[in-house]
């Protein structure tokens, strides 16, 4: 028969109930997390619980952000005398939710062009006009002043300027005159030409002679030369003339005979039409209202399409002086008038008056304003506290006081008194 006894009757050890999971080791990329438990033993006993202690798991295994690159430097605010720029860079996130940023900042700044500043001098006067009349022009400089011990830095501005100047017309010489009859027909004579110079207003004289002369007719009388060559015709278009000529030269000095037939002979030439001019127009209005101002018209020169392609004669523009009378002035300004307030902001006026010239015929008046208006006083009027509360009655009964009192609020410099009582009693 079978015999049962009782064995290993020591209490078992028994684990206590696992920790929470500790906190990820990463917040992305990947981390770990850990939890424990212990082995509870009973007195008798020595060996351990069966199984680990300890357990691990992955945690927070998505993709981290990450920064990009810096970009470059900012261009300085300020070219000199010190400015500011900048650089920044983008937080990259994956296509995660609830992903934290990037550590750290995503725009950094740093001063920049600290050197001073270069500064301008003032403009020089104007030069010489390059010409006199014609229209030339004339210039004038400043310098660009760097201070000591700064980097070069442009001013960045215009450091030479010019302007038109000496526009009125030159004077012209017109075209020399033909040459005149020779003085003798044969053994030597004198002939001349002329021609004249015209004058715009208020220039000089024409470079060069106003009459040309040479010798002519030097040969020997009375025996004919070959015919000159023909001349220029007298005109360039609607018809001229031109010459040749034959000389009759002497056998000998002493002859007193004439060469049969005409000493010269013409024809016409140059039968094309001429250019011409248009109507002039109207005068432009006058640059000045009074002080003696200039006003101008014109005209155009129409040249023919089959015809002299050469230009017209005379000026295409004329200018002539206007609005000579005196101009109108102001007087100077009045003294400013009280202000209209002794604080909290007023305002006060000054006048003045334009005088018309004597003449009395200018049309014109005075540019700018004749009342000029500006605030004053602008300092806050002193002002009462409130009221503080009235004080306890002097008696209980039969007759007493109370009082209250306030204090009077001012401005640095400003108007000391209040208007008022500052103590009340009742």
């Amino acid at each position: 028969s079978d015999e049962t006894v009782s064995c290993n009757s020591d209490t078992c050890p028994v684990w206590t109930d696992w920790s929470d999971w500790t906190e990820c080791s990463a917040t992305c990329g990947g981390g770990v997390q850990v939890r424990a438990r212990e082995c509870v033993l009973p007195k008798e006993r020595i060996s351990g619980c069966a199984g680990d202690k300890d357990q691990s798991r992955e945690c927070n295994t998505n993709v981290c952000p990450v920064w990009t690159n810096w970009t470059n430097w900012t261009e300085c605010s300020a070219t000199c005398g010190g400015g500011s720029r900048f650089k920044v860079r983008e937080c990259v996130l994956p296509d995660v939710r609830n992903v934290q940023q990037c550590p750290g900042p995503d725009k950094i700044s740093e001063e920049c062009n600290e050197d001073p500043c270069p500064s301008l001098t003032e403009w020089s006067d104007w030069s010489e006009c390059s010409l006199t009349c014609g229209g030339g022009t004339r210039s004038k400089r400043r310098e660009c002043v760097y201070p000591r011990n700064s980097v070069k830095n442009d001013c960045l501005e215009r450091l030479e300027i010019s302007e038109s100047c000496n526009q009125q017309v030159c004077p012209a010489f017109t075209e020399w005159t033909d040459w005149t009859e020779c003085t003798k027909t044969c053994g030597g004579g004198v002939r001349k030409k002329v021609r004249e110079c015209v004058l715009p207003k208020s220039v000089g004289g024409c470079l060069g002679d106003s009459e040309y002369e040479e010798a002519c007719n030097e040969q020997s009388c009375p025996v004919w030369t070959d015919w000159t060559e023909w001349t220029e015709c007298t005109k360039s278009c609607d018809g001229g003339t031109q010459r040749r000529e034959r000389k009759c030269v002497l056998p000998n000095e002493k002859s007193a005979l004439f060469c049969p037939g005409p000493d010269n002979e013409e024809r016409k030439c140059n039968l094309n039409r001429c250019p011409t001019w248009t109507s002039w127009t109207e005068w432009t209005p006058c640059t000045k209202t009074c002080n003696s101002g200039m006003k101008t018209k014109l005209r155009e020169c129409i040249i023919p399409k089959y015809g002299n392609q050469s230009l017209c004669e005379g000026e295409s523009l004329r200018n002539e002086v206007c609005n000579t009378e005196e101009c109108p002035s102001w007087t100077e300004w009045t003294d400013w008038t009280p202000c209209t307030k002794t604080c909290g902001g007023g305002s006060r006026t000054k006048v003045r008056e334009c005088v018309l010239p004597k003449s009395g015929t200018s049309e014109t008046l005075c540019v700018g304003e004749k009342e000029a208006t500006e605030e004053c006083n602008l300092d806050t009027c002193p002002d009462w506290t409130d009221w503080t509360e009235w004080t306890p009655c002097t008696e209980t009964c039969g007759g007493g006081n109370k009082k209250r009192t306030r204090e009077c609020i001012t401005q640095r410099n400003g108007d000391s008194s209040c208007e008022g009582e500052r103590e009340e009693v009742a």
